[in-house]
């Protein structure tokens, strides 16, 4: 690999590498929990924690763009998260249904109880979308725009995080 690749590689690795853990953290635990208390989702309180522990470490060490600026109103930022996030999926839903096709949602671990089950959704709904963030917008995107220039910096967290998910035919 030629020099100039090494750095860049190795971020797009480490990125990587984040959001295969945080993916395996939080299904993990939800699978291990289910095994064990079927009624109890207690998996959230562990791996959400843990997941925004480390998250918080990765930034405060490199500074990966996920500091709030002084100022800034964190109920505001909060709404406004919470409501792109409910919009996108609910867009992606019309779209689907607009065109004939759905995507079902990775199931809930067998033989959990239905609560369990709305707690599964919401808790790996949470991880995945802040390991996503992390990983792809802030580890890769942030560590390779000034080593490779906006667009470069851009594409390459474009093209991994797109590789990165499942394929299934859709």
């Amino acid at each position: 690999m030629p020099a100039g690749l090494v750095r860049p590689a190795a971020i797009v690795a480490a990125g990587t590498l984040f959001f295969v853990a945080a993916v395996l953290l939080v299904t993990g635990l939800a699978f291990f929990n289910a095994a064990r208390m079927p009624a109890v989702p207690w998996f959230p309180l562990v791996a959400l924690p843990v997941l925004f522990a480390v998250v918080w470490q990765i930034d405060r060490r490199w500074d990966i763009g996920l500091r709030v600026p002084p100022g800034t109103r964190w109920g505001l930022l909060a709404a406004f998260a919470v409501a792109s996030m409910v919009a996108s999926h609910c867009g992606r839903g019309l779209e689907g249904a607009a065109h004939g096709l759905s995507r079902r949602f990775e199931g809930p671990p067998p033989g959990v109880t239905p609560f369990f089950a709305e707690v599964y959704w919401v808790a790996v709904v949470v991880g995945m979308s802040t390991a996503s963030e992390v990983a792809f917008r802030g580890i890769l995107q942030s560590r390779l725009t000034p080593l490779l220039g906006f667009w470069p910096g851009l594409l390459v967290p474009l093209v991994v995080n797109t590789l990165s998910h499942r394929w299934d035919g859709l």
